[in-house]
């Protein structure tokens, strides 16, 4: 909801400021997704659970070894994927799915 801004001179209260995404970028871009993702390497076999804005892009990182976790299991793949329309969203989710700490809760989540 936009926030009314007073005056100094206290002559009354100037238009609502504009938030963030009504930048430009937001409408050049158009609305940006947040995913969680959750990728598997058979070499270590192992999973991860991550969030990225553009996961093509994060993907190719953890095969490149930028990880210090997700180093020694490169190749990995992309099992699983959940959209939100906000980072905060996103970043709820994924601690919610690291707080299980459970395989078997990831293989129900993958497979189900």
């Amino acid at each position: 909801m936009p926030r009314r801004v007073s005056k100094a001179n206290g002559s009354g209260s100037s238009p609502p400021r504009a938030l963030g995404f009504f930048s430009k970028s937001f409408f050049i871009l158009g609305n940006v997704m947040w995913k969680v993702y959750i990728i598997y390497s058979e070499k270590i076999d192992r999973y991860y659970t991550g969030v990225s804005e553009d996961l093509p892009c994060r993907l190719e990182r953890h095969d490149q070894g930028w990880g210090r976790y997700t180093k020694r299991g490169i190749p990995w793949i992309v099992v699983y994927t959940e959209e939100f329309d906000s980072k905060s969203k996103a970043l709820k989710r994924e601690r919610q799915i690291k707080r299980r700490r459970s395989r078997k809760y990831l293989e129900n989540l993958i497979y189900k």
